[in-house]
């Protein structure tokens, strides 16, 4: 047993440390490459935003909330529209700020289309916008975490030793250190499907980042970043939900109550933050006042938020050990080393402790939540692997870079094969599971695809051979892999599988379904919000949601989903016009059905 500790404390402790050694101190001061980073972001933020329908889950649901904020601009009553809700069905899962500035921006865009080009803005670009929107904040995000990591590193008990004098000065390793974490954040697995969807991740993202910034440079400047922390905070709480805005309040209190040199502002810190949420707790509450109507709906909102509870640590653990990829095991190694040699007072390891342990703890006790093993506390442990990065041993570097090498390998082999199948018709069984998946889809090459696809690969190919060759200690080479795979594979399954991806993950037929009767008013069951969302997101039909009595007379037409609604629906009163599934729906598991009244 001894023998073997020894073996676990070897492999874990060479070359990192407490003290890091010179060599791994001096590769601190090489920076990342420009070209490389821009690739990776474009790979990842630019494909798969735009030309396609709204998916199934949240860009279904984020969508049909911009477009029911749209409507209610246009019958110039905004505040219908602050707290979620569609057609006064309330969505209290749902933050409602993100949806409602897009709403605004794409309302004040409609007038200057309008003005130029006399006329309307087309409506299917509402989800397109939405994703737009939402990797512009990801992008500014990346800006302030940059920012706020730099700050951190400048900071001289951050800094690792270094008495040969050959590491990095100040400003090029917070620089560096910096870029390391948006490296690492562009390569977090739980990340790239959700900032492509029309949803507030990427908003959320960035107010953490803007708290995180304005908790780092506290120190400083207290009363300026007092105000933006408290921006940030308000921002936060109108905009994702009341767990997150309420877990980093609480780091923040206990980071400059304990922690030095945060505590040196402490006074004029909190202070500051106190007078800003006070003031703005006043301002809502006459708003409130004034809007009696809204009142209401701010109180089941915040009911809504406060009564979310879903306890399932181990399920949720689960999770974060592929979302959390590749974070979570660089953090890991970093703490066996500071437990190794007892190096717990450095303070800003202290601060990301405290801001991670903060914002996990909501989630994994499902406390404000229903939906923790997606939540993702991507600023402290982000920042956190970047610091690392310095404790990081070789050996577990290189089993980072093999596993990612293996892991995208894979599946850009796979994105191909299954590519050649759908165009070839070889292998048959592969080909009739691609047809069943998304009926419909093109068998006739695209040209402009294919070349693109290969040149990702081509990058892919390179990437990897420049990887075997830099033999260079960098701190960043570790997730150098991990980054430009995720950015690549992501490129090459949109280039080459979009139109697939579109008709398996969207609802043509049921937009098909709805085509004839699209200037009309539809019934539907006020239970169903999913469907009011599918119909709302899809289409401009009309919705009027009903209770267990329908009133004939409310609607014309009727729809219902699920194959169960037959029993439901009046036979005298409606007369079934047509049926559709989903088109990637083979075992016709959900049926929507269309009525007219008798």
């Amino acid at each position: 047993m001894v023998e073997r500790n020894k073996k676990i404390e070897k492999l874990l402790s060479f070359p990192g440390g407490a003290q890091q050694p010179p060599g791994l101190v001096a590769s601190a001061a090489k920076m990342v490459p420009f070209t490389f980073l821009s690739i990776i972001i474009v790979g990842i933020l630019a494909f798969g935003i735009v030309d396609r329908g709204p998916w199934t889950g949240p860009d279904t649901t984020g969508t049909a909330l911009i477009k029911f904020c749209l409507s209610a601009f246009k019958q110039n009553s905004p505040p219908a529209c602050f707290f979620p809700n569609l057609y006064g069905i309330k969505l209290e899962h749902e933050a409602p700020l993100f949806f409602f500035i897009a709403a605004y921006i794409i309302s004040a865009a409609e007038q200057a289309y309008l003005f130029i080009f006399g006329d309307s803005l087309p409506l299917e670009y509402v989800d397109d916008f939405g994703r737009i929107l939402q990797v512009l904040c990801v992008l500014v995000a990346l800006i302030f975490l940059w920012l706020g990591t730099k700050i951190l590193g400048l900071r001289r008990e951050s800094r690792p030793s270094d008495p040969l004098g050959i590491g990095p000065d100040a400003s090029t390793f917070g620089n560096n250190l910096g870029t390391c974490a948006v490296l690492l954040t562009l390569s977090c697995l739980g990340l790239v499907f959700r900032w492509h969807e029309v949803g507030s991740e990427g908003f959320s993202f960035l107010f953490q980042a803007v708290c995180f910034f304005a908790m780092c440079q506290g120190p400083e400047k207290p009363k300026e970043s007092a105000v933006i922390f408290s921006v940030g905070l308000v921002a936060l709480f109108f905009g994702t939900s009341v767990h997150v805005s309420l877990s980093i309040l609480l780091a923040a209190i206990f980071i400059f109550s304990f922690i030095y040199p945060w505590t040196l502002v402490k006074k004029s810190f909190l202070r500051s933050t106190f007078y800003f949420l006070t003031s703005t707790i006043l301002i809502v509450v006459l708003v409130l006042v004034y809007q009696s109507d809204e009142s209401q709906n701010f109180y089941l909102w915040i009911n809504g938020q406060l009564n979310l509870f879903e306890l399932r640590p181990f399920y949720v653990i689960k999770n974060w050990l592929w979302t959390w990829w590749p974070l979570w095991p660089i953090c890991l190694v970093m703490l066996y080393n500071l437990v190794k040699f007892e190096k717990f007072n450095q303070p800003h390891l202290k601060f990301l402790g405290i801001l991670l342990i903060a914002q996990s703890f909501f989630p994994l006790m499902g406390l404000l939540t229903n939906d923790g093993q997606k939540f993702l506390p991507i600023v402290p442990l982000t920042v956190m692997a970047a610091f690392g990065l310095l404790f990081l041993p070789k050996i577990v570097a290189d089993l980072l870079d093999w596993f990612a090498l293996s892991l995208f390998t894979f599946l850009g082999f796979i994105v191909w094969f299954y590519w050649i199948a759908l165009h070839s018709g070889l292998p048959v069984e592969v080909f009739a599971n691609i047809t069943r998946a998304a009926p419909g889809i093109s068998e006739v090459v695209n040209t402009n695809d294919l070349i693109l696809g290969v040149i990702i690969s081509l990058f892919w190919i390179y990437l990897i051979l420049w990887r075997l060759k830099f033999i260079h200690p960098n701190i960043w080479r570790p997730v150098v892999l991990s980054a430009g795979g995720l950015g690549l594979t992501w490129a090459l399954l949109i280039t080459l599988w979009g139109p697939a991806l579109n008709i398996n993950r969207g609802y043509q037929n049921i937009q098909a379904l709805l085509k004839p009767v699209r200037n009309e008013t539809v019934c539907i069951n006020r239970d169903d919000k999913k469907l009011i969302a599918i119909v709302a997101a899809h289409s401009e039909t009309k919705i009027v949601p009903y209770n267990r009595n329908l009133n004939k007379n409310l609607c014309r037409y009727l729809l219902v989903r699920g194959s169960p609604a037959y029993a439901t629906v009046e036979e005298q009163t409606w007369i079934k016009l047509s049926d559709a599934y989903r088109k990637s729906d083979s075992k016709k598991r959900e049926l929507f059905t269309l009525y007219s009244r008798n």
